[in-house]
């Protein structure tokens, strides 16, 4: 019996090694079923289905393996891997933490335990796990950066800095360093530092297979010194609507420097900054153009060198026409302050826990204010269980009638306030340069930072809170004083 177990053992690791995963998964369970305690069956099952993405059948398999062999580190990271793909963080970290009890001289099982907990946003747990690992690494770039960055989101710049700079003294080109590094400047407000090494964003280490934004680096433009008054330039959309918005500023600069110029930026904005550089070809996409030079919009910034101190048009560089905003006043409380709620960017982003509030604890937050004021909702894509608790908390939903942000500007220049998490919603608020309060991240970010005048410095008629970390609630609890303070 033992000798036919191995052979169809032998026989299933072949059609593995040549990835025919289905005869192995045969082969394999037929291993499983003459020998019910074999580990390597069930382990080597858990690697076929999770090749076969039949994720939930791997772990099944995995966990099998941990009982039948509960001292085989590969099946708690096997696992810990499976749990890290659909950002079961949490679960992950403890197949990590099992599997170093076994390992525990494995340093990239430890480099994982630091990544979850990065993940997880417990950054103090994350350090302590890297520290350890610089006494066996002292100049890996990698954990250097990866410390920087824990830093970085714990606002400790100065001690963030230090680690990004002494990596750069191992590798003075490592991208990922190079681009955090600008970040830390941005916030100290060294402009011109912080605009050089964004331009590391282009590199495939930071956008990895995502589109970037330079789309013809041929003929990209280095210099504003190379434009003329009859050079076409053509400048392309790059990264998200909020940063279209807040950069959309450098249309005026460019538009002073060449007569010619062509654009793109996503459907949703082009009604909007048509109406405001009605001297721009804003084209569609795919459209057949030809040019002297292109740049992506968030070039402008480093081209322009701007300054913390000459930042463009920071009382706003957007508007629509009057008489659109007068059309929707009708909509509105004629006798009440009308502020606009936005409390959560897309769905779909990634980022969204730190660009979000719970609705329900916001709603209830603002249920005690006085009865001068009328609230109103401008999310577009508002859940139906989200709509249920506006109704139910005498909130107007409208994001169902904005077709674009042509329309949200218009509802925006309407009210007397617009209150906004950190968004597209709230870079258009500053741009068209309404009465705003930002309510923003745990994590220090430089597009917010505030000038002398204690205004965000490239939206001065922005006013914002931030959050503590893990403390939304004593946040929430401030919100009413600080909107009425505003009205």
């Amino acid at each position: 019996m033992q000798d036919i177990t191995q052979e169809l053992l032998d026989t299933a690791i072949d059609y593995f090694d040549q990835k025919d995963y289905d005869n192995a998964e045969i082969y394999f369970a037929k291993v499983a079923e003459a020998e019910p305690n074999n580990p390597t069956a069930y382990y080597n099952l858990g690697l076929i289905y999770k090749q076969k993405e039949e994720d939930a059948t791997a772990e099944l398999c995995f966990k099998k393996c941990i009982e039948l062999a509960p001292h085989f580190v590969l099946s708690y990271q096997q696992l810990g891997l499976l749990y890290l793909q659909h950002e079961a963080y949490p679960n992950a970290l403890e197949a990590y933490q099992l599997a170093r009890k076994i390992e525990p001289a494995d340093t990239q099982i430890l480099a994982n335990i630091a990544n979850i907990h990065t993940l997880m946003h417990n950054y103090e747990e994350a350090l302590k796990v890297y520290e350890k690992l610089r006494i066996v690494y002292h100049d890996n770039v990698e954990i250097l950066c990866a410390i920087g960055s824990c830093y970085q989101k714990l606002n400790q710049h100065e001690s963030a800095k230090q680690y990004y700079l002494q990596a750069l003294q191992y590798n003075p080109n490592h991208t990922k360093t190079l681009f955090y590094l600008s970040f830390i400047y941005l916030l100290q407000k060294e402009y011109s530092k912080g605009f050089e090494l964004y331009r590391n964003r282009y590199h495939p280490d930071i956008i990895g297979d995502k589109l970037g934004g330079v789309a013809y680096p041929p003929t990209q433009l280095h210099a504003i010194e190379q434009l003329q008054k009859e050079t076409t330039l053509y400048i392309s959309h790059e990264q998200g609507l909020g940063d279209t918005i807040m950069f959309a500023r450098y249309f005026l600069l460019f538009a002073q420097k060449c007569n010619n110029i062509i654009s793109y930026v996503p459907p949703s904005l082009k009604r909007l900054l048509q109406h405001n550089f009605s001297d721009i070809n804003f084209i569609d996409a795919g459209g057949d153009i030809s040019f002297d030079y292109n740049t992506p919009l968030m070039e402008g910034a480093y081209l322009f060198e701007t300054t913390f101190e000459t930042i463009p048009a920071p009382k706003g560089y957007l508007s629509v026409a009057a008489r659109d905003v007068q059309e929707i006043k009708k909509h509105l409380h004629s006798k009440k302050k009308n502020i606009i709620l936005v409390y959560r960017g897309k769905l779909s982003q990634t980022t969204l826990q730190d660009r979000s509030i719970e609705l329900e604890k916001l709603l209830l937050s603002l249920q005690n204010m006085h009865n001068d004021v009328a609230f109103f909702c401008a999310q577009v894509d508002a859940t139906e269980e989200e709509k249920t608790l506006l109704t139910h908390h005498n909130v107007i939903h409208l994001g169902d009638y904005l077709t674009d942000f042509y329309d949200t500007a218009a509802l925006f220049s309407a009210a007397d306030l617009v209150v906004s998490v950190d968004t597209a919603a709230l870079n258009l608020a500053g741009a068209l340069g309404v009465k705003t309060l930002g309510i923003l991240g745990s994590v220090d970010l430089w597009r917010w930072v505030h000038n002398k005048e204690n205004k965000v410095a490239w939206y001065n008629s922005v006013s914002t809170l931030q959050q503590q970390r893990d403390a939304l609630d004593a946040l929430l609890q401030t919100l009413p004083a600080h909107i009425e303070a505003m009205l």
